[in-house]
């Protein structure tokens, strides 16, 4: 278990999912009879990301709060307004939070978020939300009505900024809060998530200064996404994209080869979707640690004949219970790479696994210099 929890990817993996895998090994049997260790050890895993800072964008130097910064903006005998004289950050609202433009996968956001102190510097923690700049207009545009609600005290404003996301002026605990945050569906209404930020009625007047007085800058250049092959080879983590990224390749628009820092350096094939304006990881996809990178580029050779040739059932083992298979589904033939576990005493494939492509698998091996190097690095 905690083998599978050091590879694991906190934004798609779920308990029923790592309970599967390890039945896979082991029998379901087995898994029942230690059901309760298994669920304090994921408990240890989720407590250990909470005091993981959270991502920062790749390539574009987030300039932290100081902890002077910090200091200043959590003192309320201070009340310092942003910008004002003596204060280190015009960002600062109190209590360690924060608010900030910022650049991620190559789009700008605005990003309000909490830090915390370690080491001598400030780091963002879990709890904050990135506004892409069409929300953060609306909020922008609203602000002066959410600062009457405030300065009135009444509670019960709402002001939608997407679909799943808005602003409520709420009590909470007997104390007037403005929150920021993005919701879910649940019974036919809408429930709080919890990627989101409230600040309270001495921290909104600082924030809503803040607001007024920030314009987007434009850049000398639209940042891009991670280019294709075919426009620049591949780009690494400083021209902008996920947290710990080294490396990223394009296989078309939303699929990427990926090398990153996630408890240690990984090769991450995965699809991605878009929601509000950025690209975000699904469930789809599947994490190799070095050694099966090594593995896959040694043996590509062979997955390459088979896939000139179009040749179906070459298997190329990465692990005990991952393998490169090559095969045709509904007329397509594709590179599956893909983690298998045991069913009635015979290997059947999982759903942690992505099919590639012929185009997309050559991508990956003209990359494979790249990623071996990137990884290399890292070590």
């Amino acid at each position: 278990l905690r083998e599978l929890l050091r590879g694991a990817d906190p934004a798609t993996t779920t308990e029923a999912g790592l309970r599967a895998a390890l039945a896979a090994d082991f029998g379901a049997e087995a898994v029942e009879a230690a059901s309760a260790g298994v669920a304090a050890e994921i408990e240890k895993y989720i407590d250990a990301l909470e005091e993981q800072p959270a991502p920062a964008p790749a390539g574009v130097k987030r300039e932290p709060p100081s902890p002077a910064a910090a200091a200043a903006g959590s003192d309320k005998r201070a009340k310092l307004e942003p910008g004002g004289e003596g204060d280190p950050d015009p960002g600062a609202l109190g209590k360690n939070k924060f608010a900030r433009l910022e650049w991620y996968n190559g789009k700008l956001f605005f990003s309000i978020r909490e830090y915390y102190e370690k080491g001598g510097q400030m780091l963002p923690g879990k709890r904050g939300i990135n506004l892409p700049m069409p929300q953060f207009k609306v909020l922008q545009e609203r602000e002066a009505e959410v600062s009457a609600a405030v300065a009135a005290g009444e509670a019960g404003l709402e002001i939608p900024l997407s679909e799943d996301r808005k602003v409520a002026v709420r009590e909470w605990k007997g104390q007037l809060q403005v929150d920021i945050r993005e919701y879910y569906s649940k019974d036919g209404g809408l429930a709080p998530g919890r990627k989101g930020l409230a600040v309270d009625k001495l921290q909104w007047p600082k924030l809503a200064a803040y607001i007024r007085t920030v314009n987007a800058p434009k850049p000398d250049r639209e940042p891009d996404r991670a280019p294709s092959l075919q426009q620049a080879g591949t780009s690494t983590g400083q021209q902008g994209g996920e947290a710990g990224e080294r490396l990223a390749v394009e296989l078309d628009t939303k699929r990427f080869l990926k090398v990153k820092d996630f408890h240690g350096l990984k090769v991450d094939l995965r699809e991605y979707y878009e929601k509000d304006g950025e690209l975000r990881p699904s469930s789809k996809g599947i994490m190799l640690t070095p050694e099966q990178w090594e593995n896959l580029r040694t043996g590509m050779e062979g997955v390459n004949g088979a896939t000139a040739e179009k040749r179906e059932n070459h298997v190329l083992e990465l692990s005990r219970n991952r393998r490169v298979t090559t095969r045709s589904w509904k007329g397509t033939f594709q590179v599956d790479i893909r983690e298998w576990y045991e069913k009635n005493g015979a290997k059947a494939p999982g759903k942690k696994g992505l099919s590639l492509t012929a185009a997309q698998w050559e991508k990956v091996a003209a990359a494979a210099e790249q990623v071996s190097q990137a990884l290399n690095r890292g070590g």
